[in-house]
C-alpha cells in the first residue's frame, strides 16, 4: 500500500516528537530511511511526486492513476516529518536531499493538481480525474497536528477545505469521503 510508508514516518515523528524518545527513534531509523526510499522510487519522472503504481492504496476501492494528491499530499508531508528526524539524528545528508525533494514536490503538487478550486483526485500526464477527495491534503492536516506545520500555501488549504465542505458535506449525511461537484464527470 503506497501511502502507508509516509504514514508510518509521520507517527514515528509524532511518537518522538511526543516523548523525546531518542533510543526509540535510534531503533527505528533505519526502517524509515527504507520507508522514505519506497516511496522515493514511485516517483517515476523525478518530479517529487509518487506517480508509479499508486492504485495500491488504502482506498481498496478507488481507481487512482499517476499522481493523486491523497498520496502525493502524505508524502510532501512525510518529508517534511523525515526533514525533522533526520536533524534529531545529526544526518544531514538524508534531510538535505529531502528538503531538495520537498521544494520540488511543492511546486509540482501546486502546478499539477490544483484545478482552481481544490486539488484533482489525481494526475496522470493529460488525464486527470476531479473528484474532491476529503483527504486529498490529508498530510497537511497530521503535519499541522503535530506541530511541523504546513507544506503548501494557507489559502490553498483554506480553498480546498472550503470545497470538501461545500461539496462533501451535507447534514444528512455527514462528511462523505468524495463527490464529484456539478459538471465533474467521474473518468
Amino acid at each position: 500500500r503506497v501511502d502507508m510508508n509516509q504514514q508510518f514516518v509521520m507517527l514515528v515523528c509524532r511518537d518522538y516528537l511526543w516523548t523525546g524518545d531518542r533510543g526509540y527513534l535510534r531503533r527505528l531509523w533505519p526502517n524509515i530511511l527504507r520507508a522514505m526510499d519506497s516511496v522515493r522510487l514511485l516517483d517515476g519522472n523525478g518530479d517529487g511526486l509518487p506517480d508509479l503504481d499508486t492504485r495500491r492504496n488504502t482506498y481498496d476501492a478507488w481507481d487512482f492513476a499517476g499522481t493523486p494528491s491523497y498520496i502525493a499530499s502524505l508524502w510532501l508531508s512525510a518529508l517534511l516529518a523525515g526533514i525533522r528526524l533526520a536533524e534529531a539524528m545529526n544526518d544531514t545528508a538524508h534531510a538535505a536531499q529531502w528538503r531538495r525533494i520537498l521544494r520540488k514536490g511543492i511546486s509540482n503538487f501546486e502546478r499539477l493538481l490544483w484545478n482552481g478550486e481544490y486539488y484533482s483526485l489525481w494526475v496522470d500526464g493529460k488525464n486527470r480525474d476531479e473528484c474532491c477527495m476529503t483527504d486529498q491534503i490529508d498530510g497537511e492536516w497530521f503535519t499541522s497536528l503535530i506541530g511541523l506545520g504546513a507544506c503548501l500555501p494557507r489559502e490553498r488549504i483554506l480553498a480546498s477545505l472550503q470545497a470538501v465542505l461545500r461539496h462533501n458535506f451535507n447534514r444528512e449525511d455527514g462528511l462523505v469521503n468524495a463527490t464529484y461537484p456539478t459538471g465533474r464527470k467521474p473518468r
